[in-house]
């Protein structure tokens, strides 16, 4: 089977860097768990739509949905950033859609 591409994820929240930093964590533990090879890391919103540029998947908390919705990029909404078997439930019908995994 080929090795499957590193996805390039961010994490973005719209009140600085906190949740954005929590998500990640989350992101990158969910993502260990499913076995797919990504690169994370924290964002912020005012410059969303510039990511498109550099990164393949945007991972936002709910209340960011509107906001991010001519992004250019597909976009996964969290409504509980601990819970890691949420971010699975979430994350998989995306990878599936978007970039070939079967999970």
């Amino acid at each position: 089977m080929p090795e499957k591409k590193r996805i390039r994820i961010v994490t973005i929240c719209g009140h600085g860097m906190g949740t954005a930093i929590l998500m990640q964590m989350l992101v990158t533990k969910a993502l260990q768990t499913l076995n797919v090879p990504a690169d994370i890391e924290a964002g912020n919103i005012a410059i969303a739509r510039s990511y498109k540029l550099d990164k393949d998947l945007i991972v936002a908390g709910e209340e960011m949905g509107e906001v991010l919705t001519d992004v250019g990029l597909p976009v996964v909404l969290l409504a509980n950033f601990i819970r890691e078997e949420h971010a699975i439930e979430r994350l998989k019908p995306v990878f599936n859609k978007n970039f070939g995994y079967k999970l």
